[in-house]
C-alpha cells in the first residue's frame, strides 16, 4: 500500500507558528538552564533566591556540576559563592541527619577551600545557624593555625630562619637625637682643702703657742 503524501499546506502552517514563536519570544528560544546565565556563567541571583526559598539540592546540583565543568575557567568570586553555599548546604544536611558523617565532610571540605581563597570571609549573609557557624569557625581557625605553622617550621619540622634583612626592616631605627647637655655645676673641692688646710695650721700655731707659754711660766717660777 502506497503511502499518502504530505499535505504541503499543513507542513507550512506549522513553519509559520515556530517562526511566530521565535520572533515573539525568543528568551524563551534560547532560554539559558537554571542558575546559568546564556554566556555560561552562573546566575548567581537565582541561585541566591533558591537557597533563600530553601531550595537546597537544586542548588547544591547546579554548583557542584558547575565547578566539575567548569573548575580551571571558573573565576575567584564564582568560586567563592560556590565553596561557600556548598559548605553551607551541606553542613545543613549533616546536621539534619546526624548520621551523614559524609556530608559534613564535605562541607568542612568546601569551607576549607573557601577560607584558602578568601581567608577573611564570613557566613553573615548566608542565615547559617549557631552549629554551622560553630563548623565554619573551627574550620577557619585550623586553617590560620596551619598557615602560621607553614610560616615557622618546614615540611621536616625544622624552624624556617627568617631572611637576613628581616631583622634589619623590623628593628627601630637607632636613635640619632643628642644628649641634653648638663651644665656641670662649680666644684667645691678647693673650699674644703682650704678650710681643712686653715683647721690644721690654726691647731699647730696654738699648740706650738702653747707650749712656749707653759715652758716661760715654769721659767718665772724656777726664779
Amino acid at each position: 500500500m502506497m503511502m499518502e503524501k504530505a499535505n504541503p499546506n499543513c507542513a507550512s502552517r506549522w513553519l509559520w507558528v515556530i517562526a511566530i514563536f521565535l520572533v515573539y519570544f525568543p528568551s524563551l528560544a534560547a532560554a539559558a538552564p537554571f542558575g546559568l546565565r546564556k554566556d555560561g556563567r552562573l546566575d548567581m541571583p537565582a541561585l541566591r533566591s533558591a537557597y533563600q526559598e530553601s531550595d537546597f539540592e537544586k542548588v547544591s546540583v547546579i554548583l557542584e556540576a558547575y565547578l566539575k565543568r567548569n573548575a580551571p575557567e571558573a573565576t575567584r568570586e564564582e568560586r567563592i559563592f560556590a565553596y561557600k553555599y556548598l559548605g553551607v548546604i551541606h553542613a545543613h544536611l549533616g546536621f539534619l541527619h546526624s548520621g551523614n558523617h559524609a556530608s559534613k565532610t564535605r562541607a568542612e571540605s568546601y569551607f576549607n577551600q573557601l577560607v584558602e581563597i578568601a581567608p577573611n570571609i564570613e557566613l553573615v549573609d548566608m542565615y547559617a545557624p549557631a552549629n554551622i557557624q560553630e563548623l565554619f569557625d573551627r574550620v577557619k581557625k585550623e586553617y590560620r593555625a596551619k598557615q602560621e605553622y607553614r610560616r615557622r617550621y618546614d615540611e621536616f619540622g625544622n624552624p624556617i630562619a627568617p631572611p637576613p634583612d628581616s631583622a634589619s626592616k623590623h628593628a627601630s631605627p637607632p636613635d640619632r637625637r643628642k644628649a641634653p647637655k648638663v651644665k656641670a655645676e662649680p666644684s667645691r673641692t678647693w673650699m674644703y682643702w682650704t678650710l681643712g688646710a686653715a683647721a690644721v695650721g690654726a691647731g699647730v700655731g696654738f699648740y706650738i703657742w702653747q707650749g712656749t707659754r707653759t715652758r716661760t711660766e715654769t721659767t718665772d717660777v724656777a726664779w
